[in-house]
């Protein structure tokens, strides 16, 4: 079950937003997490910024690069708020996705095991279980 070892160690949190430098438009910023992003966080947490914010992309092991973005974005308070709230939601959706998936995975598991039970208990040496039934009875 490697998806299972995928589980975070600290709550994700937003631990600073830098301007990209490299951005001629200077609309472009780096969020930085307090931690590094878990694959699964990788995916989920640029969809859920783009949905409740704007355009976000998965960028370093801590970090999503923001686009189109001012400066208010990050220095208005109730943005900020936003902002900390589209991050707990990212982090929530990725541990259901990440339950889902460890469910999904004991079940399978469970039913291959059955399976192999099964086929254990099979006599393959029985040779009259292939034998015709007698007739008329």
């Amino acid at each position: 079950m490697a998806a299972l070892s995928e589980r975070r160690e600290a709550t994700l949190k937003i631990k600073g937003v830098t301007q990209d430098m490299t951005d001629p438009r200077r609309l472009r910023f780096v969020l930085q997490f307090t931690r590094d992003l878990t694959p699964l966080e990788r995916e989920v947490v640029p969809q859920v910024l783009t949905r409740r914010f704007l355009p976000t992309e998965a960028n370093g092991p801590d970090t999503v690069m923001i686009h189109n973005a001012s400066e208010d974005w990050f220095t208005l308070p109730p943005h900020q708020k936003r902002l900390k709230e589209a991050v707990a939601e990212a982090e929530v959706v990725a541990e259901k996705y990440l339950a889902r998936i460890g469910s999904a995975e004991g079940r399978a598991a469970v039913r291959v095991e059955e399976t192999r039970r099964e086929l254990a208990a099979i006599d393959w040496d029985d040779d009259d279980s292939l034998a015709e039934p007698p007739a008329g009875g």
